[in-house]
């Protein structure tokens, strides 16, 4: 009797010290979990960022049309002028700008800061509505001048992706472009991020997270341009309009003088998150074995 109510008391005692286990080895797994869906979902920006148009200070259904109206989140001040009247829209927790392919752009003033001829990432999130015939302007930094443009992302009219940057004259010796090697489907949100490594004199393109497209070039973005010919950046479009606009729905634009982390696609954070999940599963396994 006695030695069965040590038995029982002694499975008590073990089945306690194994709940607990559970608890902790679950409890560490989740914040493992958290900590690796915040890695994957976020980027590591390691200088500044230039200017950000998040387009949320419209509501639904407005036509953006005040000078200075599109606000630019990086406290720069670079603030930009619709013209065309582009739409505020919002679709769940997303909120973008609409473009109708015709004559909506947002211009930006140019500044020094803009003239980047070093690192340089353009960052933006769009959905593409149609293909126009032509190529699409999605951020393009230039001024009147034929074939002087420091820096642009585009759609090709095949619906391809090109990040692009000149030095000066002189045709394809002075043109440096990654391109994404197939069309971007229409009517889906895609993330694209152009990059320019300056150590590395390394081009890249990503799409969704992977990347589709790089090379190494020793061209660097020709900076300084006429403030004479109307410089600025342009969005949607040429920075002046009158050709090159975009279709479709840009959810938030940025540009950086600096290199970024891209995150991650779903792939790779669910790819992370299950091998957290075997591993903490195998330790509770190796501890029951154990008798702890």
């Amino acid at each position: 009797m006695l030695q069965q109510s040590e038995d029982r008391r002694f499975s008590f005692v073990r089945w306690s010290l194994l709940t607990r286990l559970e608890f902790k080895v679950k409890k560490r797994t989740c914040m493992c979990l958290f900590f690796i869906m915040l890695i994957a979902t976020s980027k590591t920006v390691l200088g500044d960022i230039v200017l950000r148009y998040k387009f949320d200070e419209g509501l639904d259904g407005q036509v953006a049309a005040s000078p200075s109206s599109i606000i630019d989140s990086s406290g720069n001040g670079f603030h930009g002028t619709p013209f065309g009247g582009p739409i505020y829209r919002q679709l769940g927790t997303i909120k973008a700008m609409q473009f109708d392919g015709q004559n909506d752009r947002i211009f930006v003033p140019d500044a020094p800061k803009l003239a980047i001829t070093t690192n340089l990432v353009l960052e933006t999130t769009l959905r593409l509505d149609s293909l126009t015939g032509s190529i699409q302007q999605i951020v393009f930094y230039g001024d009147d001048r034929a074939g002087l443009d420091p820096y642009q992302l585009s759609l090709l009219s095949d619906g391809r992706i090109q990040f692009r940057i000149l030095r000066g004259t002189g045709g394809v010796a002075n043109v440096a472009a990654v391109v994404s090697p197939t069309p971007i489907a229409i009517g889906q949100f895609h993330h694209i991020v152009g990059s320019l490594d300056d150590l590395n004199s390394l081009m890249t393109l990503h799409i969704d997270g992977q990347l589709v497209s790089s090379i190494l070039t020793d061209i660097r973005p020709l900076g300084v341009l006429d403030p004479t010919l109307n410089p600025g950046i342009g969005i949607g479009s040429r920075q002046t309009g009158g050709a090159d606009f975009f279709h479709g729905l840009i959810d938030e634009v940025t540009i950086y003088d600096s290199l970024i982390a891209v995150p991650e696609p779903a792939s790779s954070t669910m790819l992370l998150m299950a091998i957290a999940m075997m591993a903490s599963r195998k330790f509770l396994s190796t501890k029951r074995k154990r008798g702890i």
